[in-house]
């Protein structure tokens, strides 16, 4: 790989044997994996500081598209929801209960139950809409989450609310209230 001088960087011994396992795996010398790793870190973090989160977001969409997660025009969604019966559309919504309820508890497995996680999921399975939390004042452990887009019906709504349910039985946390209107969910 590399002609530039070397340096020794202590590195925990699971680590290392992680990682030569990997290297024995894929069939890369394990130098080389190190190095082209380190190298691919460097060059990405001069962009986006933010590489881990990456690394955790990719993991997600990993998880979301092992469960048939697809991604699809915001557009020709809306219509298709808009055109759904209603046993069609209460159909889906529990589908998207059991699915991002098992999102949220491969999630709370493999990094915990806190209130990031959760919202990442959020973050990752509505991407394309905004995601706020607010804590409520004087109230310990008590959040509001608000998601909202321009591009968001009613019917809409209530496909997200089936999300938040799911992700929310997940992570063993409770729905208080919950209010609906055109680009809001709350």
């Amino acid at each position: 790989m590399s002609s530039q001088s070397k340096r020794l960087v202590p590195i925990s011994e699971n680590v290392v044997k992680e990682l030569m396992e990997f290297s024995s795996r894929i069939g890369i010398p394990f130098r080389e994996l190190v190095e082209k790793i380190l190298i691919s870190f460097a060059e990405v973090s001069r962009t986006n500081p933010h590489l881990i989160n990456i690394i955790y977001n990719f993991d997600l969409l990993e998880d979301l598209r092992k469960i048939g997660g697809i991604i699809l025009p915001q557009n020709f969604i809306n219509k298709l929801i808009e055109k759904m019966s209603d046993e069609d559309l209460e159909e889906l919504r529990e589908e998207l209960k059991r699915s991002s309820s098992w999102l949220g508890l491969l999630v709370k497995v493999k990094r915990g139950g806190s209130l990031e996680n959760m919202i990442d999921i959020l973050k990752i399975w509505l991407s394309n809409m905004k995601i706020d939390v607010i804590p409520l004042q004087n109230e310990k452990d008590l959040y509001k989450i608000v998601i909202s887009s321009p591009e968001q019906d009613e019917r809409t709504g209530l496909l997200i609310e089936a999300i938040i349910e799911g992700v929310s039985k997940a992570f063993d946390a409770t729905i208080i209230s919950r209010d609906i209107e055109k680009g809001i969910v709350v």
